[in-house]
């Protein structure tokens, strides 16, 4: 090996990349500074490949973007050097990439100029990106500026600018920052045209809006019905644009541009969780049936336990603006362990939402079930079965959610009520109600650490005989999104089969920390308990069965791929000492 300067390297001979070790960086990790580089080494799960090609020049200006990177970081005086060897034989290289970082600058003064006499009535916040004594990074000074702008936009001033300035002092190591804000005149909003609207009607983008011509501008407003229209689900992209060049009228017009997806689709998938096996999925869906944002779908899916075959329509503003109509029919058969389920289903649903938190829905079951393949020992235990009759009954949830994402939730709460009712004054041969309540919180504790924790708690009656509460609406526990020490429905009461028996009563709930490991591939520790009752109104709290464990997640464009493994600790004899469930998304 020869220790050489880019200018000794022999220009007219092809280099390849032997290595690439960084040394000295102690603020910031290795991955994050190789990201910088565009001279990289060959992966090392690709051996058969050829080494990358060293262009000398592309070298050069890697050095330049990653002292660049510890600027915009605030270490102004960080040097960025290197060693060079070569194998002459080989024909490589082997680099070594030096950083002094020095100390960084920090923000030494900070003030925020308006420049107008009148009043504005906005008052800027406590505490912004960046502040006094801060280290001054080019991202919180930035997000300074778009924080500021933010409220004035919010407070009906449209046409804000805010010039921004730093004078940065290496001697002393700080910097002088400086925001002047013209707010504008007060602005209300104009008339809203919409572009891109081929084969939807414009009103169906129109009547989104949660602003009218008149109302004082809002930014909270424009987000908002961006918001609706694409939960039209009619459209690839949604912009709103109101910044005019050169005139800056008091009413600002907006114009929506929008890009249009196809009205009908086709959706085939497949998949594999640990509870129903491989699972295949088909579906057809027209998003804009007969016009009026209509939905029409309809949906096959087969897997070990679950096979049914549904249409579901759905009709937007039914009867008020945020009510929805969805009727659900569905054909399908339910394979458990304790029993074989044919049934056949019609449910009409009106769902309200009361404010982007808040919604909730009522809906009518019309169900006719059919139960096979039922152990003499759980008609035993459970003293008696209607193996087939109608379920007819209402249905009442309400659901506050403030999570950011439905598949990987990082922060907020989710908090649920589900009240069953069939046969008392309803009609049917199943006669009981059921009730169901749960809390999930998202807390985001620092260093990308997340601690999930869920409570859920349950009770059913029944009317007259125990018959009349159906195998498939008691209470199951175990498995994949429960108590994930335990295998499928297998925590609680069993038969002499050991199937499952269900209850009437239960409790479930998980404490869970969450943190990225590396690129896409995160880690979970957690704690799962839960108990069922075969009593009514019984929470069985003084019988809870635990599971710790561990699981690694994969994160992917349809949600993390994940894989968990659970112990349950005083389980039965004949119990396996652990269990692994697969499947996709976080398991609560």
């Amino acid at each position: 090996m020869f220790a050489r300067s880019l200018e000794q390297l022999d220009a007219e001979r092809e280099w390849r990349v032997e290595s690439i070790v960084l040394s000295g960086n102690e603020q910031f990790d290795t991955e994050t500074l190789l990201a910088e580089l565009q001279t990289t080494t060959r992966p090392w799960y690709m051996p058969w490949k050829k080494k990358s090609l060293f262009d000398p020049v592309t070298f050069e200006r890697d050095l330049e973007r990653v002292r660049h990177y510890y600027e915009t970081q605030g270490y102004y005086q960080a040097q960025v050097t290197y060693d060079l060897h070569t194998d002459d034989a080989q024909g490589s290289v082997s680099l070594v990439v030096r950083m002094k970082e020095n100390e960084p600058v920090t923000v030494g003064a900070l003030s925020v100029d308006v420049r107008t006499k009148a009043p504005t009535g906005v008052a800027l916040p406590e505490r912004l990106p960046l502040e006094s004594g801060d280290l001054f990074t080019e991202a919180a000074y930035v997000q300074t500026d778009q924080a500021l702008r933010q409220i004035f936009l919010q407070h009906g001033h449209s046409w804000v600018e805010i010039e921004r300035k730093a004078e940065v002092d290496l001697n002393t190591r700080q910097a002088r920052v400086t925001y002047s804000i013209s707010p504008g005149p007060p602005t209300i909003f104009g008339v809203t045209q919409v572009d891109g609207a081929r084969k939807v009607d414009p009103q169906l983008v129109l009547r989104e809006l949660t602003y009218a011509s008149g109302e004082p501008f809002s930014l909270a407003a424009i987000e908002r019905s961006r918001q609706n229209i694409l939960n039209l689900d009619l459209f690839h992209s949604v912009r709103m644009e109101f910044q005019q060049e050169g005139e800056k009228p008091r009413q600002v017009p907006i114009r929506i541009r929008v890009a249009e997806k196809e009205p009908r689709s086709i959706r085939l998938g497949a998949g594999y969780s640990t509870d129903e096996e491989f699972i295949g999925l088909a579906a057809w869906q027209h998003r804009n049936w007969l016009g009026g944002g209509r939905r029409l779908s309809a949906e096959l899916r087969l897997s070990a336990i679950q096979r049914s075959l549904g249409a579901t329509f759905v009709q937007p503003y039914f009867l008020a603006h945020a009510t929805t109509l969805h009727i659900d029919a569905k054909q399908g058969q339910a394979d458990e362990d304790t029993y074989l389920l044919n049934y056949s289903r019609l449910r009409p649903r009106i769902e309200r939402r009361f404010s982007p938190a808040f919604s909730g829905y009522v809906d009518y079951r019309v169900e006719f079930l059919k139960f096979n393949a039922v152990g003499s020992s759980t008609i035993r235990a459970l003293e008696g079965l209607r193996r087939e009759g109608v379920l007819s009954g209402p249905t009442l949830g309400l659901v506050w959610d403030t999570t950011e994402d439905p598949l990987n939730p990082t922060q907020g709460e989710l908090l649920s009520v589900v009240a069953n009712q069939a046969g008392a004054v309803w009609g049917g041969d199943y006669k009981f109600f059921s009730l169901t309540a749960e809390a999930k919180r998202y807390q985001r504790l620092g260093w990308g650490v997340v601690l999930a924790t869920r409570l859920k708690m349950g009770l059913s009656d029944f009317f007259g005989s125990p018959r009349n509460i159906p195998l498939s609406e008691r209470f199951y526990a175990g498995g994949d999104g429960g108590v994930r020490g335990y295998g499928r429905r297998k925590l609680g009461a069993l038969n002499a089969a050991d199937d499952p028996l269900g209850g009437l009563s239960a409790i479930e709930g998980s404490v869970e920390l969450r943190r990225p490991l590396w690129r896409e591939l995160a880690g979970a520790v957690f704690l799962d308990f839960g108990q069922l009752s075969l009593e009514s109104y019984d929470i069985p709290v003084d019988s809870l069965q635990f599971a710790p464990g561990f699981g690694l997640s994969y994160a992917t464009p349809i949600g993390p791929l994940r894989l968990d493994v659970g112990f349950p600790i005083d389980p039965a004899d004949d119990d396996e000492p652990w269990h692994v469930h697969f499947g996709i998304g976080q398991s609560f």
